[in-house]
């Protein structure tokens, strides 16, 4: 038995440790999302791009789209010449937005205030058909601080589909990737070393004619 043995036996199990990482992360065929920033009333424009912002940035965490990067966007749009703003709440700029971008999905939508009330709608549409894949509108009671931490936050995980219960699914499948990792760390380590030890004792064998 020769030393590349137990290293090939190493290779695939490290290989087998990132496919079941990939399969429990997710982190293939994503749909690359390019959100807009949110048409505003009654608000400022600093709070309307702190709230698109924070939008962006929770549903960046929660993983479940490729998330454009703002200034990305900026740049692609002004060398293609485009010549309206990039805050858009209609279906058809939408498109037209995403299809110059070259994303799969476009999120759009817009942010109120009345009195002491916040009222948001976000769409999520695809840029292939032309379809609403998702829609979100809430209200939202408090001032501004309570909004953008408690309020935004839930509107991300709506538009991402996360529900307590995929949450309590996704930890569970997290917890059983790093168990499943250092299970396969300590059966390789062991086995690695035993084979490395044993290829002196097995080239000594001599060979069997019959």
């Amino acid at each position: 038995m020769t030393r590349s043995v137990p290293i090939t036996i190493t290779v695939l199990l490290i290989l087998l440790c990132y496919a079941m990482s990939t399969a429990q992360t997710g982190t293939h065929g994503k749909k690359v999302l390019a959100l807009n920033d949110l048409s505003f009333t009654a608000i400022t424009p600093q709070e309307a791009s702190l709230i698109t912002e924070t939008l962006r940035s929770n549903i960046i965490r929660l993983d479940t789209f490729k998330v454009m990067d703002h200034f990305e966007m900026k740049n692609i749009l002004n060398q293609m010449g485009y010549q309206q703003s990039s805050i858009c709440d209609k279906p058809s700029c939408a498109l037209e937005i995403g299809q110059l971008l070259g994303v799969d999905i476009v999120g759009t939508g817009s942010v109120s205030q009345f009195g002491n009330t916040y009222s948001i709608g976000v769409n999520i549409i695809e840029v292939r058909t032309g379809r609403t894949i998702k829609e979100v509108n809430e209200f939202f009671t408090g001032n501004s601080e309570k909004f953008i931490k408690r309020g935004i936050p839930l509107v991300a995980s709506k538009l991402c589909g996360i529900t307590k219960e995929k949450v309590k699914i996704r930890k569970k499948s997290l917890a059983w990737f790093w168990i499943s990792g250092i299970l396969g760390v300590a059966i390789t380590v062991p086995v690695t070393i035993i084979l490395i030890n044993n290829k002196d004792d097995v080239s000594k064998l001599p060979d069997i004619i019959e």
